[in-house]
């Protein structure tokens, strides 16, 4: 019998899922795997034909099961590491439409079904104690989207993307290597090599509009130049002073990624030193306006320039 990749780890998959819940039915299986009840029947039939010693029960309370003791002993894992895993699997699983969240879903169950009773309550306690808050993606575009960018990088294969530029207003056509996925500020990212401004740009994943994947191949020097640009050839990072002991100054120490960002402190300042690769210009000027008469720019001066600008602006309005 000759079963695919694919379905190998379906029926994996299917064999951990029962030894973990003790009976479950086809129904469940189905939308776990996100495949119909009766492909479900035929990996059921096809574990059969493997010699693995399921049970099949009819009638409402009825389906599969497999005989007790029949499966690997549990994984030896300390219980900070059962801890670790389990936290992992489920941000993943709670990120709803992140293209890897139903596969976190599937990992949880054979991770439940192979490690010790006592790390498995251990690591379902944890789980009760600690939240993750970010945001979730929403609606199939988006998740569409997601999966689109997950199997470009997989396949090492140049997009077609529409994209909103908001600094321009507008929106326009690019060709791009995709090179990384990245969260950051509470925003999906996507870094690469864009043909149209030849050199290597960020693209937040909610202003691109549509995306298709063809079938031009990575650019192996593109890999290259990023790297080297996220490292040795960044723009000038931008140096923000804070005034100590101002609403101001308690929000960046509350902040987990600007604390991260201190670069000195005394009695009367904090200095923030934001990288480009990280902060944007848009993103820090938004962080200004909210600062207020709290926070001053020491450089770079086309910061400076351009936060002077958008004050001219909104002052002109209230002419």
């Amino acid at each position: 019998m000759v079963i695919s990749i694919h379905k190998i780890d379906r029926l994996a998959g299917i064999v951990f899922v029962i030894a973990q819940k003790g009976k479950v039915q086809a129904k469940y299986l189905a939308d776990l795997f996100e495949v119909s009840e009766r492909t479900i029947y035929r990996d059921i039939q096809a574990l059969h034909e493997l010699k693995i010693p399921l049970i099949s029960e009819t009638g409402g309370d009825g389906g599969y099961s497999i005989i007790e003791n029949y499966f690997l002993k549990p994984i030896i894992l300390t219980q900070e590491e059962s801890q670790a895993i389990y936290l992992g699997c489920n941000f993943i699983k709670d990120q709803k439409g992140f293209p890897l969240s139903k596969s976190a879903e599937r990992a949880i169950q054979k991770f439940n079904a192979v490690i010790s009773k006592d790390n498995l309550e251990s690591a379902s306690k944890i789980l009760d104690k600690i939240f993750y808050k970010m945001n979730n993606i929403y609606g199939q575009t988006y998740i569409r989207m997601m999966n689109k960018i997950k199997q470009a990088i997989e396949k090492e294969k140049i997009v077609n993307i529409s994209y909103h530029s908001v600094s321009g207003n507008k929106i326009t056509k690019r060709e791009v290597q995709i090179n990384n996925l990245t969260y950051q500020n509470n925003s999906w990212y996507v870094e690469g090599y864009c043909y149209l401004r030849k050199a290597n740009r960020q693209f937040k994943v909610n202003r691109i509009k549509e995306i298709n994947i063809t079938q031009k191949g990575f650019i192996k020097h593109h890999i290259y130049e990023l790297t080297n640009i996220s490292k040795t050839q960044r723009k000038e990072a931008a140096i923000i002073t804070i005034l100590q002991n101002t609403l101001t100054s308690r929000y960046i120490k509350e902040d987990i990624n600007l604390y991260s960002h201190i670069k000195e402190e005394n009695e009367s300042y904090i200095t923030l030193k934001l990288p480009s690769k990280n902060f944007s210009n848009n993103y820090v000027i938004k962080l200004l306006m909210k600062f207020g008469k709290d926070a001053v720019i020491e450089s770079p001066l086309e910061l400076k320039q351009q936060f002077i600008q958008q004050l001219d602006e909104i002052i002109k309005k209230y002419d």
